[in-house]
């Protein structure tokens, strides 16, 4: 008389020792028997458990993968990114546009026209490197080395800015220093040039960079 399986319900038949669909034993089975109709449930249970460890390593490495993609094209990396593409561009629009609000400030005083300032900047160091590789095809960076400095460092520099310039500096949250190397490849070559203190600043806007010194 046909049956139904107490584990999966697939329907059993008269003979049958062991589920054909989970392996379960059939009532009645002997001791023997239901030991080894157990053995394929116990390896498709392991089997389970290695995809499901699978399926979470994966998660992870893929998770890893995403943070490093997204960190290199936002926060203070994105903004460098940023600046090298328009370096490379010649595009003083977004160079003014990712210029920390020091800048403004500080060569607003020094300068009538403060584009005028960013415009001559900027040519002397392309006429740098053009001098040396010709026509620039391609700017590419290398990340040597970042660090954030101290709260103390930080309200030291505020603090030397309001004393000398009179700076109202209420929009740096925090300061980092990074060292790089670009590699400019030209129509006749390729040469690299380190930048040893290039300073970003976090502002209500998001991270800017400081065309200077601190």
């Amino acid at each position: 008389m046909a049956g139904f399986c107490s584990n999966c319900g697939l329907q059993v038949h008269d003979g049958d020792r062991v589920c054909g669909n989970c392996g379960t034993p059939i009532a009645g089975a002997s001791s023997a028997e239901k030991s080894t109709a157990s053995v394929p449930a116990q390896r498709k249970n392991g089997n389970k458990i290695i995809i499901l460890i699978g399926a979470a390593v994966c998660l992870i490495v893929l998770a890893v993968i995403l943070s490093n993609v997204v960190g290199n094209f936002v926060g203070y990396k994105g903004t460098i990114r940023k600046m090298v593409k328009a370096l490379q561009n010649y595009d003083m629009d977004t160079l003014e546009s990712l210029a920390s609000t020091i800048n403004e400030e500080l060569y607003r005083d020094m300068y009538e026209d403060t584009s005028k300032w960013y415009e001559t900047r900027v040519s002397s160091t392309l006429d740098k490197y053009e001098d040396k590789v010709g026509t620039i095809k391609k700017i590419d960076i290398k990340m040597i080395d970042a660090m954030e400095l101290s709260e103390r460092r930080v309200e030291e520099l505020k603090d030397m800015l309001v004393d000398i310039y009179n700076m109202d500096v209420s929009e740096i949250k925090k300061v980092m220093q990074v060292e790089m190397t670009l590699t400019v490849k030209g129509a006749k070559k390729s040469a690299s040039y380190n930048v040893n203190e290039l300073f970003l600043i976090k502002e209500s806007g998001g991270w800017k960079l400081f065309y200077g010194s601190l």
